[in-house]
């Protein structure tokens, strides 16, 4: 800073109680000096011979160098500010050490002396040392004279710039307080928002918010804690991801109902890209929000009478009535929820009335409103005038109209549809044939359920291979090998549960993988397997039996995937099949 002294060049030999030096002169050959401070820290040296001070520190060296006087002693005479001395070295080649405080900053200069230069003059440079503070005093006058100039002008400096800010920030504040958007200031580092303008008070929000990451949501209306818990989590996001701008909507509950307002930030960074300051702009987009969502309701509104539209309900979930059906006025109104309970009664199926229940009842609208969900819809089966089950899509739009929540709830006809999508996903998943998990399918089952699969939860992998099928299939034709198929692909679902995977994994070799099977009833249920699969074709000389071989592996103790499991079993199943057939191996 201006006007701290950062050091004084310095040398002094206190020589007044020694008047035995009075016939030689002490030259810069044989002489050290240094300027410490009240610490014994060195500030500056001036070496003209080999150092014996050559540390760090006074003290710690003088106790090295094996002083005569203790440093307890020469601390008492530098707090007294008193000039000392002591001797270091050995008797034959002793050298003096002389310590005096300057005066200023509680420093000292300490000058190392050659024993054999103590017959020079001393008074000769005690004269010089008189003359040299002098100077100093004088510089140090001129310093001060010259600080408490620059002071007064930083000080008249200072406080014409004081006022230029006051004339700014004044003008600043008639602008935004002028205009229709809200003005905000974040300190990043302070974690502090400032509003600009006064009529945020009106909206229920201080001026000034200290720790506001964490204090916001509690000066707002508790409705309004949940969304702007979100505006303060996305601002530190975008913060975090060094965005320079970032806009967001929030939609509020006030006294006058629901407000909606229009966010744009300006983020500040300093030069090592951590987030300083953030300029936010509010804008009152509630007119605007009105009249947009008025013309969707309209649009939606059209959208609902399409030609596949079965029928359509707007519907008051507060007072709970029903306000229209297909576009007609319900006079006088019905009770929604008990229109629900008949209508789920005696036209949802059975199997998706949970369903139906968990996305249509009045609770669960509520529900859905609450979390801002306004818009989702569901499929089920339900059942027309003449009981025949076909597929409907249920598509619900929630608004709020003075404080109440409105629905409208659209049925559409999508049996067709429906039907064609279920046709594709069972030809994507299941084997024309035998209507088991097809290749792709199957392997895809079995590692899905690996990977849910706990530590200590077990499995059973299982190959199943047909003994006799190519004679099979070459005495009797492939149209019977067909059949042979699909009868053991039947016989292998009956047998196992119905969670348990079974895939046929191309020509006469199957997969099964039963999760959670017991060790102990495994030999149990793949001897009752095999002797059901002991088939026989054809009639006469032409009959053909076919059996099964089966080879199995533990999961996950001996694999956590298909591939691991698969070369494991078919190991065991090769075993099988070079030995008696019709008959099974545990892979060890």
């Amino acid at each position: 800073m201006q006007g701290e002294v950062k050091g004084v060049l310095y040398g002094i030999i206190e020589t007044e109680n020694y008047k035995i030096y009075d016939n030689e002169d002490v030259t810069e050959n044989n002489k050290n000096q240094y300027i410490v401070d009240s610490e014994g820290d060195y500030i500056s040296k001036f070496l003209y011979r080999e150092a014996i001070l050559n540390q760090e520190n006074l003290f710690s060296d003088l106790k090295a160098v094996g002083s005569q006087m203790s440093m307890g002693e020469i601390r008492q005479y530098m707090e007294k500010k008193q000039s000392t001395y002591t001797e270091i070295g050995p008797e034959e080649n002793r050298d003096y050490v002389y310590i005096t405080p300057i005066g200023i900053n509680e420093w000292y200069v300490v000058t190392v002396v050659d024993g054999d230069s103590m017959t020079s003059k001393v008074s000769h440079l005690q004269g010089h040392a008189v003359q040299l503070t002098g100077q100093i005093l004088i510089i140090l006058l001129m310093f001060l004279a010259g600080y408490f100039a620059v002071v007064s002008f930083e000080k008249r400096k200072t406080k014409k710039i004081n006022r230029e800010l006051w004339i700014r920030d004044s003008i600043f504040q008639i602008a935004t307080d002028e205009m229709e958007s809200f003005v905000f200031l974040y300190d990043a580092m302070k974690d502090q928002m400032d509003f600009m303008n006064d009529s945020m008070n009106k909206l229920g929000i201080p001026q000034s918010i200290r720790n506001a990451s964490k204090e916001m949501i509690n000066c707002v209306d508790t409705r309004n804690k949940t969304v702007i818990e979100k505006f303060i989590k996305q601002m530190k996001m975008d913060m975090q991801a060094h965005l320079e701008r970032s806009e967001c909507d929030i939609t509020a509950e006030q006294k006058r109902g629901t407000c909606y307002y229009h966010v744009k930030i300006s983020h500040l960074y300093d030069n090592k890209n951590r987030p300083v300051r953030s300029i936010g702009m509010i804008y009152d987009i509630t007119e605007k929000r009105i009249r947009e969502i008025q013309l969707e309701k309209e649009e939606k509104l059209r959208n609902l009478f399409m030609t596949d539209t079965v029928a359509f309900c707007e519907i008051n979930i507060t007072q709970d009535k029903v306000l229209k059906k297909n576009n007609e006025e319900q006079m006088p109104l019905r009770k929604y929820s008990n229109a629900f309970e008949t209508f789920m009664e005696h036209r949802v199926l059975e199997q998706y009335r949970e369903l139906f229940r968990d996305k249509c009842s009045p609770k669960s609208i509520r529900q859905y409103f609450q979390n801002q969900d306004f818009d989702y819809d569901l499929e089920y089966e339900c059942r027309n005038d003449e009981g025949i089950a076909y597929w409907v899509a249920s598509e619900i739009h929630l608004s709020e109209e003075q404080g109440e929540i409105i629905a409208f709830l659209t049925i559409r006809d999508i049996d067709s549809k429906k039907r064609k999508e279920l046709h594709l996903e069972q030809t994507a998943v299941y084997d024309a044939l035998t209507r088991v998990y097809n290749r792709s399918a199957g392997i895809q089952k079995i590692n899905q359920t690996l990977a849910g699969m706990e530590t200590e939860e077990s499995g059973v992998f299982m190959i199943l291979d047909l003994d006799g099928f190519k004679r099979l299939n070459d005495n009797l034709g492939h149209m019977t090998g067909d059949r042979a198929l699909a009868e053991v692909a039947k016989i292998l679902v009956k047998h196992f549960r119905s969670y348990d995977v079974v895939c046929r994994l191309g020509g006469d070799e199957f997969i099964i993988f039963a999760k959670g099977l017991p060790k102990e009833v495994l030999h149990k249920v793949l001897s009752s397997l095999l002797k059901k699969l002991v088939l026989t074709y054809g009639s006469g000389e032409q009959q053909v039996t076919i059996s099964a071989s089966v080879g199995a592996v533990f999961a996950p103790r001996q694999g956590r995937d298909f591939v691991q499991l698969y070369e494991k079993a078919d190991k065991a199943l090769y075993l099988v099949k070079n030995a008696t057939k019709n008959g099974y191996r545990i892979y060890e």
